[in-house]
């Protein structure tokens, strides 16, 4: 076209402009996918929702890099492209460089040529698309997020106001027109539900989209009531991450499918394969991630790295507690994906992103002492406060912050054992104990208990804190229900009595000395354990510690009740009651 061709009559450049989107026609605007779409019936409803609502201009597909969002954007939009006559248009963004401008690129994909040299490229952009009615994807959007390119997204927007602006992005653009939509992963099933039978399932994408991978890496491979449970133990593992899947599949060529799962268990470095089909930047998950990790600032990679000591979701408290983390530091990193929250205000990382932080944070012993360090004294100052709320409604809610809990405090006391951090192990004990039958069933108690007891034996400190330790821990394991067919309950009362009687402090201990009269009694001495809980409650009456006369009171009348001081046991009862309302 030559110089100025068209400048003399603008109702001739209208029609060239029209004649070129039109010859454009047989050019396809949205790549073809080589492979089946498979499930996301939810999210593509969601997607057309938002993109048909005249309000919605500019939507951006938020989650962490393989979760799937440039194929269900792909999906969406060519579900949709017949809504918009002037054509739906791919414009890959993963090429460039960070911050680059992004006007090339917009104009290779709507296949836009410049046609005068003395008009601004971005001007004749924006006035091509001023009366178009046009649906734009700008795939990985976090490559090029900057001031500049924000900025012209929002002239588009203003310019030509039948445009529309679907985004894939790790990060979100942070703007007040913007719709989010965050993606997770592809469903799986999550809890030990049966999912034997004829195609069952087939109800969920995740393994779906595993099969189908697998075919074709493996042409005899099916789905069977052998292979399913490893099928689903890999999903799990990649928490419904398509390309974690998909990677996974490929190794069915050589590997079966409990081999697969056994290997991601231990290494994040597994999923990968060279198909040379696949980009080089998502041919590995550590690849996807060492993309993302490099759009961190340093101050979020340290924040991020500490954050993922944290097993499942953790609170605001505990992020700033352990990692320094205050709110808009956990609102910046889950605007890049990294952390998602729910409504209970819990925070959490998609595992793999979690694993892979987690590497980082090992490789660097100063950091990973102070974040071990700060965790376990987080955890046991938690246990601590809890046990200050044993009355009502409120043991309910701390039971169940408990129980979320769990996880975490097991990994910090395994710390304190290692590093014989004795007043955090008390402070833990203290916590635990007022709550202990709530657990009486849960096998974590002896991982719990078991490793303490090896370890506080094998030192025999002479702290009086440490022996007092060792033998509320033995009265605990006399309580678990792992040993109560065995004769060692009596052995383990004994040895807690020999110690408390060295240390001399049992009538200071409260609860622990209910717990052990009431041990005793079942399992030792029916009548001295009667005389253990009668002295016990008389100091806990001078003290006035309510909550503990009441449990108490109940332990004391059960033991009347066996040698059939029925009349005092039922006094007693009446007692615990009225104490425990009080």
């Amino acid at each position: 076209i030559r110089q100025g061709e068209f400048r003399r009559d603008p109702a001739q450049r209208v029609m060239f402009e029209k004649a070129r989107i039109d010859d454009q026609e047989s050019i396809s605007r949205l790549p073809v996918p080589l492979t089946p779409f498979v499930g996301r019936n939810q999210e593509l409803e969601d997607v057309s929702q938002l993109l048909n609502d005249p309000t919605c201009r500019l939507l951006t597909l938020v989650g962490p890099g393989g979760i799937g969002k440039t194929r269900l954007a792909l999906q969406s939009a060519a579900s949709l492209q017949d809504n918009y006559p002037d054509g739906a248009f791919f414009v890959g963004l993963s090429a460039l460089s960070s911050g680059e401008d992004i006007l090339p690129a917009l104009a290779k994909g709507l296949h836009y040529t410049y046609y005068e040299q003395d008009s601004l490229p971005r001007q004749q952009i924006l006035n091509f698309l001023r009366n178009k009615k046009i649906l734009l994807l700008l795939d990985n959007f976090e490559h090029v997020i900057s001031n500049e390119n924000i900025q012209f997204l929002l002239e588009i927007l203003s310019t030509a106001y039948q445009v529309k602006i679907l985004i894939t992005s790790r990060a979100s653009l942070n703007l007040q027109g913007e719709n989010l939509y965050a993606l997770a992963g592809m469903e799986y099933p999550a809890g030990d539900i049966d999912i034997q039978g004829k195609d069952r399932w087939q109800d969920f994408s995740a393994i779906v989209l595993f099969a189908q991978c697998a075919k074709r890496a493996n042409p005899s491979f099916d789905i069977s009531d052998q292979n399913l449970m490893h099928v689903v133990s890999i999903c799990r593992s990649v928490q419904g991450m398509p390309l974690g899947i998909e990677l996974a599949a490929t190794w069915l060529e050589v590997l079966s499918e409990y081999e697969i799962a056994e290997e991601i268990k231990h290494s994040l470095d597994f999923l990968e394969t060279d198909q040379r089909d696949i980009p080089i930047r998502q041919r590995s998950l550590r690849a996807v991630f060492d993309t993302t990790w490099r759009y961190l600032t340093p101050e979020e990679q340290d924040i991020y790295q500490r954050l993922s000591i944290f097993q499942g979701s953790f609170t605001r408290e505990a992020a700033q507690a352990v990692a320094g983390a205050n709110l808009r530091d956990l609102a910046a990193l889950t605007h890049k994906s990294l952390l998602q929250h729910d409504e209970r205000g819990r925070y959490w990382s998609h595992e793999l992103l979690r694993q892979y932080a987690f590497d980082k944070l090992a490789s660097n012993m100063d950091i990973w002492w102070d974040v071990r360090d700060q965790h376990s004294s987080y955890y046991a100052a938690f246990l601590s406060r809890a046990s200050h709320k044993k009355t009502g409604s409120q043991q309910t809610l701390v039971i169940n912050s408990i129980d979320l809990e769990l996880e975490k405090i097991t990994l910090g006391w395994h710390w304190m054992i290692i590093h014989q951090y004795y007043d955090q192990m008390w402070q833990v004990g203290q916590g635990m104990l007022p709550y202990l039958w709530t657990w009486f069933f849960n096998p974590v108690i002896d991982q719990l208990i078991d490793p303490a007891i090896e370890m506080l034996e094998d030192e025999r400190s002479k702290e009086t804190l440490a022996n007092n330790l060792l033998a509320t821990l033995m009265v605990v394991k006399a309580n678990s229900y792992s040993e109560l067919t065995t004769g060692r309950p009596v052995q383990y009362c004994q040895r807690a009595e020999a110690i408390f009687k060295e240390t001399g402090s049992l009538p200071d201990l409260g609860i622990v000395y209910t717990l052990f009269g009431t041990t005793y009694g079942w399992y030792a001495d029916l009548h001295k354990g009667i005389e253990y809980l009668q002295k016990c409650l008389s100091i806990l009456r001078e003290n006035d510690q309510r909550w503990e006369i009441a449990v108490t009171e109940r332990m004391l009348a059960q033991l009347l009740f066996q040698i059939d001081d029925r009349n005092e046991a039922r006094k007693l009862a009446e007692e615990s009651t009225r104490h425990s309302w009080e």
